[in-house]
């Protein structure tokens, strides 16, 4: 099995985390690979150490992949004319400092439609001088684990462990592909429950109805 995974590098400095919430997260991933349980996040170990260094590009990991409604924010673009860097856009906006992920980019949060554009390396291109973007952040308290959503922190759980399990568990393909596989299960599986609260929480109540009935279709139900 050949995997390349890339994130950034660890924003190690600035994390304010609960240690009782930080701990099962970290005695979650252990257990994934049959290894001894922390008593907490102070005591220096092999486990901690590894688990502490492998935690902040987890996040980020996990974060970058699917729409997460607790790490939403929500940003102005302010366009600088720019006709020749992606035809035929008018304006290149910067993406905010925090952006990981866009969910949208809309004239306004009530628009129906998002706006014509187009991302291109750190840039985003469009028709209009101000734009409003939606996205999942990278800011520093999404880093925090009482700020999760419990399929959030499942996937934290196991994506460290699989980062981890090579040292701490001497582990190769036999237990890392069937990890990987879980992560990619439970990925799939948190983003379709994170797509439905959402749709959940923006519809108006008059639309409901119609709306309820659509994703009964797809096989899945409105949240509440």
């Amino acid at each position: 099995m050949s995997l390349l995974l890339l994130f950034p590098e660890p924003q190690s400095s600035a994390m304010q985390l609960d240690s009782r919430t930080l701990l099962a997260v970290y005695n979650d991933a252990l257990r994934e690979i049959a290894a001894g349980p922390l008593a907490n996040v102070n005591s220096g170990n092999a486990s901690l150490t590894e688990l502490n260094n492998a935690f902040p590009g987890a996040v980020t990991y996990v974060l970058s992949q699917a729409d997460w409604n607790f790490a939403m924010r929500r940003a102005t673009l302010y366009g600088v004319a720019d006709t020749t860097g992606f035809p035929p856009f008018t304006f290149r906006y910067a993406r905010p400092s925090s952006y990981l992920r866009k969910h949208w980019i809309k004239i306004a949060a009530a628009d129906e439609f998002p706006t014509d554009h187009a991302e291109v390396g750190a840039a985003f291109y469009g028709f209009d001088p101000v734009a409003l973007i939606e996205y999942v952040s990278s800011a520093t308290d999404n880093y925090d684990p009482d700020t999760w959503s419990p399929q959030f922190a499942r996937l934290v759980s196991i994506y460290l462990a699989f980062l981890v399990a090579p040292k701490l568990a001497r582990a190769g393909d036999d237990v890392l592909g069937p990890l990987w596989q879980r992560f990619q299960m439970t990925l799939t599986e948190a983003s379709a429950q994170e797509a439905v609260f959402y749709t959940n929480q923006q519809i108006p109540t008059e639309r409901a109805p119609v709306m309820r009935r659509a994703v009964e279709f797809l096989g899945q139900q409105l949240h509440g």
